[in-house]
């Protein structure tokens, strides 16, 4: 297996590096994703369900706008508003008006919100998904940093203008 990585990461020109990158970026998506299903099944909750609940859960203020949210998580704006009206059916979230822009309209989470995130996150933990023996802190924040950068360079790549047009 480690043949194989290093085989992966081995790569010559830029574009079999990015390309090496996604194909292990895509592995380990794919091995979270089915950890994840695994821990909610019992929940009734969706993946991206969820997400959004840890990113309202993160925030002081419990809430924040639809578009953050999307942002955050990768999401388009209109799946995110559905994510949201389901969250509100459950009586997980409510919608509140910004106290700085009345016409902004935040998510917030109620204290029901609180609670079952809080207990996915428990399940999620004893999943084992987030016990990777091998990663410490350390390892998971020079991870996120250098994928930030990634996706700030590919973002940017793509808003620039076609050379060829």
């Amino acid at each position: 297996m480690a043949e194989a990585h290093e085989s992966l990461l081995g790569s010559r020109s830029a574009e079999d590096a990015v390309l090496a990158v996604a194909r292990v970026l895509r592995l380990c998506h794919l091995h979270m994703v089915d950890a994840l299903n695994a821990a909610l099944q019992y929940s009734n909750i969706s993946i991206n369900q969820y997400l959004v609940l840890r990113s309202l859960r993160a925030r002081p203020s419990l809430q924040a706008s639809p578009s953050e949210l999307a942002r955050e998580n990768g999401e388009t704006a209109s799946n995110t508003t559905r994510i949201c009206d389901t969250l509100v059916m459950n009586d997980w979230a409510r919608r509140v008006r910004s106290a700085g822009d009345r016409r902004r309209v935040d998510v917030s989470l109620t204290d029901a919100g609180v609670w079952v995130t809080e207990e996915v996150a428990a399940r999620v933990g004893a999943s084992g998904l987030c016990s990777a023996s091998t990663l410490g802190a350390q390892d998971y924040d020079e991870i996120s940093n250098v994928l930030l950068r990634l996706e700030a360079a590919l973002f940017s790549a793509r808003q620039a203008p076609d050379p060829a047009a």
